[in-house]
């Protein structure tokens, strides 16, 4: 297989498969584009760059057996900073915390529903979860990568099955998105085996010793 620089291609990163209770073939789909593509002793080398939501709209396969298809990018919505919409115009020199503050004042809000309402306030939290679970400088970098990327990357790293995530990529809205994924991240109570179920202790009883991320997790000794 030839080196492919000249132009950009692009590959499917999943394969197909049947949600269980909706006994439907889910269509959204991920897909990367591919900048490089090398064949090396029988096997194929894939340099690809960026990940996008797209929905398939044809599929077919080749006399190899190789699947190919038309798909279609998928638009990802981030609604409007809180700042643009509903704080007015003399409030644009103050620091969010503050204006924030005269806003809940002006409205039958409180200061904490408004709070904890924000997008900012589920990266937050979700960052206080993955640094417990995930090597600190990558948190960082995925971070600095934007809102989007963060819920792209959170989806594909939570501890939840196949159906759970294809609802989250479902979902149209990062900022949405976000919102689901603190969801199922507060809803994470018990440590269980991945094979067969068993539990094996609670949350509360879990110790991080690593500042390197998830290699130094252990039960605390009741």
């Amino acid at each position: 297989m030839k080196l492919i620089s000249s132009f950009y291609s692009f590959i499917l990163h999943r394969n197909c498969f049947r949600a269980k209770k909706r006994n439907l073939v889910p269509t959204e789909k991920y897909f990367s584009q591919v900048q490089s593509l090398q064949e090396n002793d029988g096997g194929i080398s894939v340099q690809a760059v960026g990940r996008q939501r797209c929905r398939i709209l044809t599929r077919r396969s080749a006399i190899n057996g190789m699947p190919y298809g038309e798909v279609r990018v998928l638009e990802e919505k981030e609604l409007p900073a809180f700042s643009q919409v509903l704080i007015p115009a003399s409030f644009a020199n103050m620091r969010p915390k503050k204006s924030l503050r005269y806003f809940a004042a002006m409205t039958s809000h409180s200061y904490h529903v408004l709070k904890i309402s924000l997008t900012k306030h589920y990266i937050d939290e979700i960052a206080k979860w993955l640094y417990g679970w995930h090597v600190y400088g990558k948190v960082k970098r995925v971070l600095s990568q934007g809102p989007t990327a963060l819920s792209y990357w959170v989806a594909a790293n939570l501890p939840i099955d196949m159906e759970m995530r294809l609802r989250l990529l479902d979902e149209p809205c990062t900022d949405r998105r976000l919102k689901d994924e603190y969801g199922i991240i507060n809803r994470i109570d018990v440590i269980v085996c991945k094979n067969c179920g068993t539990l094996l202790c609670n949350m509360s009883q879990m110790i991080s010793v690593s500042t390197d991320g998830n290699s130094a997790h252990y039960v605390n000794p009741s």
